[in-house]
């Protein structure tokens, strides 16, 4: 197999190697891709943090019901963040906000039916 020389873009070290290999050794490619992976849970973590809140937030207050119906006021009282779910959709013939296994479905003027989408 032939070597070729190249530079490794987590070392900057100059190494030969074979056409396909990128770093230097198994250390270098994994410190890269870690790195990568630090800098893209930094950039996810702000929401993150908004869609787990949310998420304690249903737990809390459908504790053992499957489904639930509350006022919009007990949702902000419970520091509910309206702004971030993880996918809508629709329920039927009303609009559906899901956060993980949660659907938050406005039914009604300034009501929402709170339920659990898997057992």
């Amino acid at each position: 197999m032939e070597t070729v020389k190249k530079i490794c873009p987590q070392t900057k070290k100059v190494f030969f190697g074979r056409s396909n290999q990128i770093y230097i050794n198994r250390k270098a490619q994994q410190d890269f891709n870690n790195i990568k992976a630090r800098k893209k849970r930094l950039i996810k973590s702000p929401t993150d943090r908004i869609l787990d809140h949310n998420r304690n937030v249903l737990i809390r207050i459908l504790g053992k019901n499957s489904e639930i119906i509350v006022t919009k006021e007990f949702l902000r009282g419970a520091q509910f963040d309206f702004k971030h779910f993880s996918k809508s959709l629709r329920f039927g013939e009303f609009p559906c906000q899901v956060i993980y296994e949660y659907c938050v479905i406005h039914c009604e003027k300034d009501m929402y039916k709170i339920k659990k989408l898997v057992p």
